[in-house]
């Protein structure tokens, strides 16, 4: 039994920890520092060259006065961030069935964390210099925590700028007192939970061994002679290296990273050496090598040029001379355990091509070994197991593990990683849109990853719009309570019309796109070419809003004086908004700004309104300008019900009435014939003639489904893209900026041939991000993608590849030299196991390329594990497609339908009967 007050102790000064006595020769100051790094098993070669020479200039700039300690330890902790995922949103903002995904995979997640089957790795730093010996002329207390604050200060700064070298993206988080103390806490007592040293008090005048470690040191035997510590009541083993591999590289240290365990540690030293003595010895083996060549031995070449090149890499100062020590800590609950847990940890040890190691065999030989590993405490004095190397060799030797956990501290949805973590994916980052495409071959498991992408982050979503032709989402909206728009030749059961501002002004926006709609319709050509029908069409269409409003101010002249103030007070209010939004804004921007205020304040805008209404001779003084007249129709239109707005009938009927000259009005009767098939009566009249029978605008997910429009109907298409991309603006623009929206493409390849298509695609990513739009595109194969990512825009605004299953190594190389994946991840693309060949549960992987802040590209693989419930409702095979479909339609709790026919399906039973829907009665003959 060792005595706790044998152990070297330290002291907690401010944010700097204290180890030794002030008189001491091993007195020292060190901070801790959490360091974060890209995942060193997911860079490519040129980015682990990059990583090598960023940590030997790490390493190099070590002052003589200094010494690093690296501390490397995986657990299972993921409870803050599963805390945040589970209660984000409310059970109301969610809906049922994204609140039964979420928490399903919440208490799934928590529970593999509870048994040790999940993985994160934390690397943290600790820099300690020594205190010299003008220390011992300081003032006991005072003197040193003026030093231990500017020692800290200076630490901080040197830590912040040797990260600099690091890879793209590494960031260091200094820790404070209390941060110290977790650390020191976990580290004498690995075996707590943490919410158990979180809710600790932390008691900064009392030592570190007084408040972290419990208890005296307890030692015993393993079966085959080993010795282990009990400083926690648990036995811990130490393995110290002693002998270096046999050639260093990066990625070296990857096996011992990735052990298959989570109780271990590692903990490495890095001393600087003095240069000069360094290089005298070097110089020394040189001239050994040359008198040993110059003497007729052999195979001395190669050594003679390492020797040689060290040489001259210390007389230009490019390396630094270092001494260092590795030591493995593992631990167990029982010996018998830890007997096992030591195996596995020698067996990755025994991987680092040739590195020797020993296991502690006495008791004070594994006390000596114990101390050495003290966090922050780099003033040790026993040196027996130090190896000696430069930073130009041991960068490559540094334990610098960490999972990469991509947007897990915002995560929209979370997966677990081909290493055991979690990774989060978010569609929004800082308010800001994360566009995305998502690229998988047929059987990839695409049309699942999506449907539970979707389930999960439902809840950041106040709109969502879908593009289709495939009906993979029908599902997900009849769950999630949207509606489904299947235009073909013969729909009848909705009208759309494009002449339909649905609750905004009758703006030059919305004006010029009915106008580009109607010359879609009318097969108008683009350009000089058709710049008279546009004009013609452009004069008929304000005659027609000039007669209805006109018709609208007869019934209510009161209305008419409401929109004139409306109109003064927008017109007040615009420079306050462009002040507000630091650009300019027009009028329609305007509006939408002031309906955002008066949501907040709504007295406030009231009164305001009152305020411009009370003036009527103001307001009939407006009237009679020819803006006021424009802004007072524009308003009045926007408040119309929809019965009342003009349709394509009406506008056709203009035309025919359109006065001018002979050619004038024959051009314009053209235009109403051509016109005709999209009016009441015509092929597509049903679809665009008419009022709008549905109220999009009160709807948050809109599905289109375009599967059943033939090649005969191509047109239609052309229509209807057209009619989407304003569709799609107005409805983003109509609501709160803040209010996350999705526009999600599937099959984006049939829509990239069509120049409708592509261009809703290039304003989604470009312009309406501005206003909370997230843009998705999904693909089938990388061969498709050529004309798509000719979109600059998309090019430069892509945030995210959700990249699956790749048929061919040819279609996986095309994809990894187009996105510039890793070799690993692209032999992955091609590696994943079709979802058929996969665990029940686990129905997809993909390879997640993500951008993360300027031009940093972090790369992880990612599992899709679903639940039953997930499968059955996301799978789109005919038969199940069609029992689905019923059972949403005949169960008033869609949630409750799902299990049920789950569970009837793990019985091994027949699918649940459908309750028959309730018939109207039939009519009496």
């Amino acid at each position: 039994m060792i005595r706790q007050q044998l152990l070297p102790d330290g002291y907690f000064l401010g944010d700097v920890l204290f180890w030794g006595s002030a008189t001491g020769p091993d007195a020292v100051f060190s901070r801790g520092f959490d360091l974060s790094v890209p995942d060193l098993a997911t860079l490519g070669t040129a980015a682990r060259n990059d990583w090598h020479e960023g940590w030997q200039a790490f390493l190099s700039g070590l002052a003589p006065d200094h010494a690093l300690q690296v501390q490397f330890a995986p657990t299972s902790d993921y409870r803050l961030e599963l805390e945040r995922y589970e209660l984000a949103y409310a059970e109301e903002a969610a809906g049922p069935w994204s609140h039964f995904v979420r928490q399903q995979r919440a208490e799934g997640l928590r529970a593999a964390m509870q048994a040790g089957s999940l993985r994160r790795e934390r690397l943290t730093l600790w820099v300690g210099r020594r205190a010299g010996p003008g220390l011992a002329r300081f003032a006991p207390a005072a003197q040193i925590q003026a030093a231990a604050e500017a020692i800290g200060c200076a630490l901080a700064e040197r830590v912040q700028a040797l990260t600099m070298h690091l890879p793209a993206g590494s960031r260091a988080t200094p820790l404070d007192a209390a941060g110290h103390y977790r650390e020191l806490r976990r580290f004498f007592a690995p075996g707590l939970p943490p919410e158990q040293i979180e809710g600790e008090v932390f008691d900064p005048f009392d030592t570190v061994l007084g408040q972290c470690l419990s208890s005296d040191v307890g030692s015993s035997r393993l079966r085959d002679g080993e010795v282990c510590l009990r400083p926690d009541g648990r036995p811990h083993a130490f393995l110290v290296v002693t002998g270096w591999p046999v050639e260093f590289r990066p990625g070296l240290m990857l096996p011992l990273l990735r052990a298959p365990l989570t109780d271990y540690r590692i903990t490495q030293l890095f001393l600087p050496v003095d240069p000069a003595a360094e290089l005298r010895q070097a110089e020394k083996d040189l001239d050994r090598l040359a008198r040993q060549m110059r003497g007729g031995a052999q195979n001395l070449e190669t050594p003679h040029e390492h020797a040689r090149q060290r040489v001259l890499a210390l007389q230009e100062g490019r390396t630094l001379p270092l001494r260092s020590l590795t030591v493995a800590t593992v631990w167990a609950p029982t010996a018998q355990e830890l007997s096992a847990r030591l195996a596995t940890l020698r067996t990755s040890l025994g991987a680092l091509q040739g590195a020797r190691h020993h296991v502690a065999s006495e008791p004070s030989q594994a006390l000596r070994i114990y101390e050495e590993t003290f966090p922050g405490r780099v003033s040790g004095r026993v040196r027996d197991w130090d190896l000696a190397d430069s930073s130009e060799r041991l960068a490559s030797w540094v334990c610098a593990g960490n999972t990469a956990t991509g947007d897990l501290a915002v995560a929209e949805a979370i997966y677990e990683t081909d290493q055991g973590g979690l990774a989060g994916v978010a569609l929004f980052r800082g308010g800001q849109p994360q566009h995305f495409l998502a690229l998988g071959g047929q059987g990839s498991g695409k049309s699942i990853f999506l449907f539970d992408l979707l389930s999960q982050a439902w809840p950041s979503l106040g709109f969502c719009i879908i593009i289709d032709e495939g009906r993979s989402y029908e599902a997900f909206v009849q769950l999630q309570g949207g509606v489904t728009l299947m235009p073909h030749p013969e729909a009848d059961d909705f009208c759309l019309n494009p002449l339909d501002p649905q609750g905004l002004p009758m703006s030059e926006a919305v004006v010029a796109a009915a106008i580009g709609l109607t010359s879609k319709m009318a097969r108008v050509p683009a350009g000089e070419a058709g710049a008279v029908d546009r004009a013609l069409l452009e004069r008929a269409l304000q005659e027609v809003l000039d007669g209805v409003a006109a018709d609208a101010w007869t019934d209510d002249e009161a209305g008419q004086l409401d929109a004139l103030a409306e109109a003064r007070l927008i017109e007040w209010w615009q420079p306050e908004a462009c002040r507000r939004a630091g650009e300019n804004l027009s009028f329609i921007d305007a509006w939408l700004d002031l309906r955002e205020v008066a949501a907040s304040d709504p007295e406030w805008a009231t009164q305001a309104l009152a305020s411009f209404r009370a003036d009527e001779q103001g307001l009939l003084s407006f009237l009679h300008t020819a803006e006021g007249r424009r802004l007072a129709r524009n308003l009045t239109l926007g408040r119309l019900a929809s019965a009342d707005q003009p349709t394509l009938s009406v506008l056709a009927a203009a035309l025919e009435d359109l006065e001018g000259d002979a050619l004038q009005q024959a051009r314009a009767r053209e235009l109403a014939a051509r016109l005709q098939p999209w009016c009441r009566g015509g092929r597509y009249g049903a679809l665009f003639d008419g009022p709008t029978t549905l109220d999009l605008s009160a709807q948050r997910l809109v599905y289109f489904e375009l599967s059943r429009i033939g090649r005969s109907a191509e047109e239609l298409k052309d229509v209807l893209f057209y009619f989407l991309s304003e569709f799609s603006r107005r409805e983003i623009l109509r609501r709160p900026r803040a209010q996350g929206k999705l526009l999600l493409m599937d099959e984006l390849a049939r829509a990239s041939k069509n120049a409708e298509g592509m261009a809703l695609a290039g304003e989604s990513v470009e312009q309406l991000r501005k206003y909370g739009c997230c843009f998705g595109g999904v693909f089938q194969s990388p061969s498709q993608i050529d004309a798509v990512l000719g979109l600059s825009s998309l090019r430069e605004n892509l945030k995210q590849w959700f990249l699956l299953k790749q048929l061919t190594a040819e279609a996986a190389a095309k994809l990894s030299a187009m996105v510039g994946l890793t070799d690993q991840a692209r032999a992955r693309l091609t590696q994943f196991p079709a979802p058929e060949h996969q665990p029940a549960e686990s129905r997809a992987a993909f390879v997640l390329h993500a951008r993360r802040g300027g031009a940093r590209l972090e790369t992880n693989t990612l599992r899709v594990r679903v639940s039953e419930e997930v499968l059955y409702a996301g799978e789109s095979s005919g038969e199940v497609f069609d029992r689905r479909r019923a059972a949403l339609a005949a169960h008033d709790d869609p949630v409750e339908a799902i299990r049920a026919e789950v569970i009837y399906r793990q019985a091994g039973l027949p699918p649940a009967p459908a309750a028959r829907p309730t018939l109207p009665a039939l009519p009496t003959v």
